[in-house]
């Protein structure tokens, strides 16, 4: 959900004509980011119960992990793509 909105269009929607613009494209990546947060916190939430039994520690460490580098690998592809669209045209919402 977060590599659905490119950079430049958050920029270009600030100077829009289109009133409200800017609020949906920061409410749609508050919205994502509020989402990725609430994954890794239900894995922290499954790593906390796995402890409890020794034998699904891995488990729960595999979860956390994953949901961390699925985080971390969508905010810098959204923070380093170039603003360009591509010839594929992926990850980009056309008008």
């Amino acid at each position: 959900m977060i590599n659905l909105l490119p950079r430049r269009d958050l920029a270009e929607a600030g100077e829009s004509l289109e009133e409200g613009g800017e609020f949906r494209a920061r409410l749609w990546l508050f919205v994502s980011f509020l989402i990725a947060a609430g994954a890794v916190a239900g894995s922290v939430a499954v790593l906390v119960s796995a402890t409890q039994q020794k034998d699904l520690a891995g488990m729960g460490v595999g979860s956390v992990l994953q949901c961390g580098f699925i985080l971390l690998g969508s905010i810098v592809f959204w923070a380093f793509r170039s603003g360009e669209s591509s010839s594929s045209g992926y990850g980009y919402i056309t008008h």
